[in-house]
């Protein structure tokens, strides 16, 4: 299943994308700022949006 976290920046969210990835999704995890997931976790995508602009959000969901 393709999963979507906003916020994977953070504490919670990288357990999360951590959790997912392990359990066979493909996680798209958006934040603010460089990456903080290590960058060969295979089934992770980050993507460095606000996501208050709705355009940019719609587009990267679009995308996935």
């Amino acid at each position: 299943m393709k999963i979507l976290v906003t916020g994977s920046n953070g504490l919670l969210g990288q357990h999360l994308v951590h959790a997912l990835v392990e359990n066979g999704h493909i996680v798209t995890g958006i934040g603010k700022g460089p990456n903080r997931i290590e960058e060969n976790l295979t089934g992770f995508i980050y993507k460095d949006i606000d996501i208050t602009n709705a355009m940019l959000l719609r587009d990267t969901v679009d995308e996935e």
